[in-house]
């Protein structure tokens, strides 16, 4: 059986974001759920939806650490 895997991507930067859901869904077994630039988004649609991984671009959020330490605790919370 094959596994489809869903994503859901986080990124400020519009043409970043878009070429990253272009390359996710060129393939079968991959589909993007959601695409935002909104960490809190993000959040509440990785909580509801449960994809396969979440991939933030980190380039343009400030602070990346800070911001990836607290989603990662949130979401060890839900688990």
């Amino acid at each position: 059986m094959k596994r489809n895997l869903t994503f859901i991507v986080l990124c400020k930067h519009a043409g970043d974001l878009k070429e990253m859901g272009r390359a996710l869904n060129n393939h079968a077994g991959a589909s993007v759920l959601v695409t935002s630039a909104d960490p809190e988004q993000v959040f509440t649609e990785t909580a509801r939806l449960r994809p396969s991984a979440v991939i933030i671009n980190l380039d343009d959020l400030g602070e990346p650490g800070v911001n990836v330490v607290t989603l990662n605790r949130a979401l060890d919370q839900l688990r």
